[in-house]
């Protein structure tokens, strides 16, 4: 719902998932070296709460920027092939976790190559440089 919010008062919803990636895989790498430093648990435990509120909402915030994206005439299509794409990322990524944890003998490996994973798409996101098809100027609630 604060992510809703706040992207619609910004009306960009690429600055919105750009923020969300940051704080994720920023979150994401600091907890995933935790094993090899000493940690404060009081800094574990606000990464793990930011980790948590970045991650949140990310879906409902991307499902409306594919829409705005593709526009009134491809609503479907597009948020179809998209909607395709991240559950099939949803079933082999875990996979693919399972064996990096596997190969390398280590959670905290893992984790940065979820890190970087989630870096790459945000710049992906980040870079696009389409406009929106709809207009956003107006506020959803």
């Amino acid at each position: 719902m604060i992510w809703g919010a706040a992207s619609d008062r910004i009306g960009d919803k690429r600055k919105i998932l750009t923020l969300i990636g940051i704080l994720s895989s920023g979150s994401l790498v600091f907890l995933s070296l935790t094993p090899f430093f000493r940690i404060p648990s009081i800094l574990i435990i606000l990464l793990t709460i930011i980790l948590g509120f970045s991650i949140s909402g990310w879906n409902g915030i991307y499902q409306a920027a594919i829409i705005e994206y593709g526009g009134d005439q491809t609503a479907a299509v597009s948020s179809g092939v998209s909607l395709t794409f991240t559950y099939l990322g949803i079933f082999l990524f875990p996979l693919f976790f399972g064996w990096s944890k596997d190969t390398f003998s280590s959670f905290s490996i893992s984790w940065v190559i979820v890190s970087i994973c989630l870096i790459v798409s945000t710049l992906m996101i980040h870079r696009e440089k389409n406009t929106p098809s709809v207009k956003t100027s107006t506020f959803a609630g």
